[in-house]
């Protein structure tokens, strides 16, 4: 079931929060959104990689941020639920560098692609 009612930033900090430790950019990222809207990101677990947020949620041990990507099945399923915010998270940018000397992996290659056409250019 959807949660239909928006939440702000302020309303979930005394929630038990899980994201990326604090030397990830992804924290900085993070705390800076949090500072923005005049509230201290403090989590109550880190991790040090963005799957094993997923785990944690759904055993009931905190709230995340997650991109689309990695929760949209669960959402379907009602497994978890969408927390509504007031505050937009801004966009992130990814820079792709390739060294044309040499060709890319098999993975580097399906990498490219799903980033190209998540983004609409291919």
């Amino acid at each position: 079931m959807q949660n239909t009612k928006i939440k702000r930033l302020e309303d979930i900090r005394n929630e038990p929060l899980i994201c990326l430790g604090k030397k990830s950019t992804t924290y900085s990222f993070y705390s800076k959104f949090f500072l923005e809207h005049d509230v201290v990101l403090e989590p109550d677990i880190e991790v040090e990689t963005m799957d094993l947020i997923l785990p944690l949620i759904l055993n009931g041990l905190g709230i995340g941020f997650l991109p689309d990507l990695y929760v949209k099945d669960l959402l379907k399923s009602n497994q978890i639920q969408e927390i509504r915010m007031e505050e937009k998270i801004p966009a992130r940018e990814i820079c792709l560098v390739e060294n044309h000397n040499f060709p890319p992996g098999v993975a580097a290659e399906t990498l490219k692609k799903m980033l190209l056409k998540e983004n609409g250019i291919i």
